[in-house]
């Protein structure tokens, strides 16, 4: 291959060969999962790990940033039945409790992608930041604190 010449670009998947079952396209969800509507209301919400995760010889997690479109607190204990998230499953699994640490009600899942992005949940923690970073965007109303 010359320089300045297109690399070719990774094989895509046949649809419908996705390893959860999903065409390809999807968002990796199950198939019969609930279709996601990106303008409903949910909450975003923040967890905080007691200790950090070793996610492999690199990085070490503490944080997850998820969504849900009912109370948080329930959506946390199905995070620690094994429901949802295999990073928080994993945590669980070695012993680290999840604790909410920060929510956003009334938003739509744009924000927990915005958010995301910046991966610098770190600064967003109450409990590993003493002055935590705040959003100032017009559509991001203040946000709420758990207790620590």
């Amino acid at each position: 291959m010359t320089l300045g010449q297109a690399t070719p670009g990774p094989a895509r998947r046949a649809a419908g060969s996705h390893p959860t079952g999903a065409a390809a396209g999807d968002d990796g969800r199950r198939p019969d999962a609930p279709a996601i509507n990106p303008e409903a209301t949910m909450t975003v919400y923040l967890l905080c790990f007691a200790d950090r995760l070793r996610r492999d010889d690199r990085a070490y997690v503490r944080h997850y940033l998820g969504w849900c479109a009912g109370d948080p607190e329930i959506r946390l204990s199905e995070h620690r039945a094994g429901q949802g998230s295999p990073l928080v499953r994993a945590a669980v699994t070695a012993g680290l409790e999840p604790v909410i640490v920060r929510q956003w009600p009334g938003q739509t899942r744009q924000l927990e992608r915005h958010i995301k992005r910046m991966r610098q949940l770190p600064t967003f923690c109450p409990r590993c930041n003493p002055r935590p970073r705040q959003l100032r965007y017009a559509h991001v109303p203040a946000d709420t604190y758990a207790t620590r």
